[in-house]
C-alpha cells in the first residue's frame, strides 16, 4: 500500500474525480491511484467506454470498483474467474459495500435471492460469468434496471485465436446493442497489438479509448535456465532452497506432472501441494486455502491457479514446463511480487516439452464428421431443436469448448437464438439426516425422497440425480422433480446444484438442414461468422467447412505462439525489453537484472532438445490391433491419434478408455507422425 499523500488535485478536476479519490482512501485505504487508474476512472465517470491495458497486479479491479461506488445504480462485472468473483465479493462485503455474485456454485435459491436484491436496487456491484450474464432469463432481469457501467474483465478471452479464448465472450460483442448508452470497461493485462485491435473492434472503441501503462515490473527479475528434462527436479529443489524464494508457484503443463513434482518436493521436506482441474472441488479449494494461509509454501499447478486471486506475497514463479504462449508466460510471472518487493521468475527451459505441447494443440481439433454430427443432430429437428450440450459433446466426440464456439458463432451470425432450458440432472448435498428427511411430507413425496435421496451413493459428498430416469420411475416429469428439490432446498433440507440442462434453440430462416441428396455444393460457403441477416439459406455443410477452417487457423496460430516462446528464451538481449516490444510497448530500456543483462557477453544457450522418437514395430502392431477392434470412440484416425498421444476426449471419457493400457502410449511422439501411422493402419 502506498501511504504517501497525493499531490493537490488540479483545479480542472471534476467533482466526480475528487469524489473518486475520497472513495479510494475511505474504502480501499490507498492515498493515490496507481499509474493508469485515474485516467480510466476519469473516462468512465464521463460515460466514455474504455479499454484498460494494465499489468498483472496493476490494480485493474479498482478501475471499476471506485466508479461503482460513485455512480447511481448497480455496476455489472463480467468475469470468467470464479475465484476472483468469490474473493472480491467477500472483501467488498467486509467493507460494507453491497456486492453479490451469480455463478454455478450457488444454489437456485441463492441465485433467486441475488436477482431479487438486484431488482430491488440493493446492490452496488454484481459479478457474473459471461455464460450466466447472457442467459435470456438473467439478461431480461439485468436489463430491467438502468445500468451505470459494465466491466468486462480478462477481455482478451474474446479473441478466438488468443491464449485464453472463451466462446461466450464472442457473444459479449452484442453489449453495445443490449445496453445502449452504457459505458463499457474492457480490462486485460495480456493483449498483443493484434488482440487489442480485435477487442476494440468488438466493442466499437477507437484508439483514444485505450489506456495503456507499462507492463514492465522493475521488482520482478526474469531468468532463464536451459535445463534437460531429467535435471529439472534437482534444479527446482536447489532454486527453492535459495533465500527469499518462498512462497512460490511452480507452473506445469500436465496434471500428472503437478502430482509428481509436488510429491517429489514433499519427500524433500518442502510443504508443497498440487493444484489442477482433475482434483475434486474440495481438494482444489483446500490446496488453495493452504497456500494462502501459509500452511503450504509451494503450489505446483497447471495454468488455472492464481487467476483473479490476490497473492501479494509470492516471492517466486517457476516454469517447470514451457508455457504455451508468451501471453500465458506474462500472466503467470505477474503473480509474483505484487507487494512491490523483489521477486524471482525463472524458466527451467527445455525444448523437450514441445512435442507434448504441440500434441495438445493438434488434439483439440475435431474431425469433420464430428462437427457434421453436431450440426445435423439439431438442424434436423425442425425450427426449435432441443438437446443437451453434454450428451451431444460425448456423442459427437467434440470438446465442449468447440461445441460452445460453434453455437456462439451461429448465434452471433443471427442464424439461431437461445430459448428456454430445463434440468436433466443435478447433484444434491443433504443438510439433514436421511431418516428425518421424510418427516411431515405426504406419502407420495415421502416415496420420492426415499427414491431420490435415501441410501444413495455419494460422489464427493453429493448425490447425483438423473431427473429424466427418476421421472420415468416415479411417473412424473423432470420439471416437477426439479421444482420439488428446490422446495426441499427452501426448507433447509438440502442444497441443489444443476449439472446438465436440456436447451432449446430457435432457427431463423437463414439456416437450413442439409438435404439427404445431392450433397451440398462445396463452393457454397461463408467467409465470416458475422453473416448478416437476410442472406440466402446457409447449409450445415457450409458451416462445417467454415468451422474446420477456423479450427485450422487456430491450430496454426497456437503453433506460431509456441514457436515464439522458444525464440524468446533463445534470443539475445534483455528479456524485459523483448517482452515489452512484443506486446506493443517499444522503447523500454534494458532492465539490467535479467539473465541476459547480467551476462551481456555470453551468447544464449539453445534449449535442450529431445532426440527424435520413432514408432517401434511393437507400437505399430498395437495401433493395428486398436484399428481392428473398431472401438466406437477410436474409429477415426484422428480420434485414435489423440488417444495414443494421451489426450482425452468426450468419447474416450464416455467409454472409460483413459484407463486403457495403450492410452498415452505415444505421448512423446509428434501428433502428425502418429496420425500418419493411424491413417496407414486404417
Amino acid at each position: 500500500m502506498d501511504n504517501a499523500e497525493p499531490p493537490p488535485a488540479p483545479e480542472q478536476d471534476s467533482p466526480l474525480l475528487r469524489k473518486a479519490r475520497r472513495a479510494l482512501k475511505k474504502h480501499f485505504g490507498h492515498s493515490r491511484f496507481r499509474p493508469g487508474q485515474e485516467d480510466v476512472i476519469s473516462r468512465l465517470l464521463e460515460a466514455r467506454s474504455t479499454l484498460a491495458l494494465l499489468p498483472t497486479g496493476g490494480g485493474k479491479s479498482l478501475c471499476y470498483q471506485v466508479p461503482a461506488l460513485i455512480l447511481p445504480g448497480c455496476t455489472l462485472v463480467i468475469s470468467p474467474l470464479l475465484a476472483l468473483m468469490r474473493d472480491q465479493v467477500e472483501t467488498l462485503l467486509q467493507q460494507g459495500i453491497a456486492a453479490a455474485r451469480l455463478d454455478s456454485t450457488l444454489s437456485q435459491t441463492e441465485q433467486e435471492s441475488v436477482l431479487s436484491a438486484f431488482t430491488s436496487g440493493k446492490l452496488k456491484m454484481l459479478y457474473l460469468s459471461p455464460e450466466r450474464f447472457l442467459q435470456p432469463a438473467c439478461l431480461a432481469v439485468l436489463r430491467s434496471r438502468p445500468c451505470p457501467l459494465i466491466a468486462i474483465d480478462e477481455a482478451h478471452c474474446l479473441v478466438e485465436w488468443g491464449h485464453n479464448f472463451r466462446p461466450d465472450y464472442l457473444r459479449l460483442a452484442s453489449l453495445p446493442t443490449l445496453f445502449p448508452g452504457t459505458p463499457l470497461l474492457a480490462l486485460t493485462a495480456t493483449a498483443t497489438p493484434d488482440a487489442v485491435q480485435a477487442i476494440c473492434q468488438a466493442f466499437d472503441l477507437d484508439d483514444a479509448a485505450v489506456v495503456r501503462t507499462s507492463m514492465a515490473r522493475p521488482n520482478l527479475r526474469l531468468h532463464v535456465a536451459p535445463t534437460a528434462a531429467k535435471r529439472r527436479l534437482a534444479l527446482l529443489r536447489k532454486r527453492l532452497d535459495a533465500a527469499g524464494r518462498q512462497p512460490a508457484i511452480v507452473y506445469v503443463t500436465r496434471q500428472e506432472t503437478a502430482e509428481s513434482v509436488s510429491t517429489f518436493l514433499q519427500r524433500e521436506g518442502i510443504a508443497a501441494r498440487a493444484y489442477h482441474a482433475g482434483l475434486p472441488d474440495d481438494q482444489r479449494s483446500e490446496a488453495q486455502d493452504a497456500f494462502l494461509s501459509g500452511q503450504c509454501t509451494v503450489i505446483v499447478a497447471t495454468t488455472a491457479f492464481g487467476m483473479g486471486i490476490d497473492l501479494s506475497n509470492v516471492r517466486a514463479v517457476f516454469h517447470f514446463d514451457l508455457p504455451r504462449s508468451l501471453e500465458n508466460y506474462l500472466q503467470e510471472i505477474g503473480r509474483a511480487g505484487r507487494d512491490g518487493r523483489t521477486a524471482h521468475a525463472e524458466m527451467l527451459a527445455s525444448a523437450e516439452d514441445l512435442t507434448v505441447l504441440e500434441n495438445f494443440i493438434l488434439g483439440d481439433t475435431p474431425t469433420t464428421e464430428a462437427l457434421r454430427i453436431c450440426l445435423d443432430s439439431f438442424l434436423r429437428q425442425g425450427p426449435a431443436p432441443s438437446f443437451s450440450r453434454w450428451q451431444l459433446s460425448r456423442h459427437a466426440d467434440v470438446r465442449p469448448a468447440v461445441l460452445d464456439t460453434l453455437l456462439a458463432r451461429l448465434e452471433m451470425a443471427g442464424l439461431i437464438s437461445p430459448g428456454p432450458s430445463s434440468w436433466l440432472s443435478c447433484r444434491v448435498k443433504l443438510l439433514r439426516r436421511e431418516e428425518s428427511l421424510t418427516a411431515g411430507h405426504p406419502p407420495r413425496e415421502q416415496a420420492w425422497i426415499r427414491y431420490l435421496l435415501v441410501k444413495r451413493e455419494k460422489v464427493w459428498g453429493r448425490i447425483p440425480v438423473d431427473l429424466v430416469e427418476a421421472a420415468t420411475a416415479l411417473e412424473t416429469t423432470p420439471e416437477i422433480l426439479a421444482e420439488f428439490l428446490r422446495e426441499l432446498e427452501l426448507s433447509g433440507d438440502l442444497t441443489v446444484r444443476p449439472r446438465e440442462r436440456q436447451e432449446t434453440w430457435f432457427l431463423t430462416e437463414n439456416i437450413s438442414a442439409p438435404a439427404p441428396a445431392p450433397p451440398p455444393d462445396p463452393a457454397v460457403g461463408i467467409q465470416s461468422s458475422q453473416l448478416p441477416p437476410g442472406k440466402a439459406p446457409v447449409t450445415a455443410q457450409a458451416w462445417t467447412n467454415a468451422a474446420i477452417e477456423a479450427m485450422q487457423r487456430r491450430e496454426q496460430s497456437a503453433r506460431r505462439r509456441l514457436a515464439d516462446v522458444v525464440d524468446f528464451f533463445e534470443a539475445p538481449g534483455c528479456l524485459v525489453k523483448r517482452l515489452t516490444d512484443l506486446f506493443g510497448e517499444p522503447g523500454t530500456a534494458a532492465c539490467g537484472q535479467c539473465t541476459r543483462c547480467r551476462n551481456p557477453g555470453k551468447p544464449p544457450i539453445p534449449l535442450p532438445v529431445a532426440p527424435p522418437r520413432d514408432i517401434t514395430l511393437d507400437e505399430a502392431e498395437v495401433i493395428r490391433m486398436l484399428v481392428r477392434q473398431r472401438l466406437p470412440a477410436l474409429r477415426h484416425p484422428r480420434q485414435l491419434t489423440r488417444f495414443l498421444c494421451g489426450i482425452s476426449s468426450p468419447a474416450t471419457q464416455r467409454d472409460r478408455l483413459t484407463k486403457h493400457d495403450a492410452f498415452g502410449l505415444l505421448l512423446d511422439v509428434p501428433f502428425d507422425s502418429v496420425l500418419t501411422q493411424a491413417e496407414a493402419s486404417a
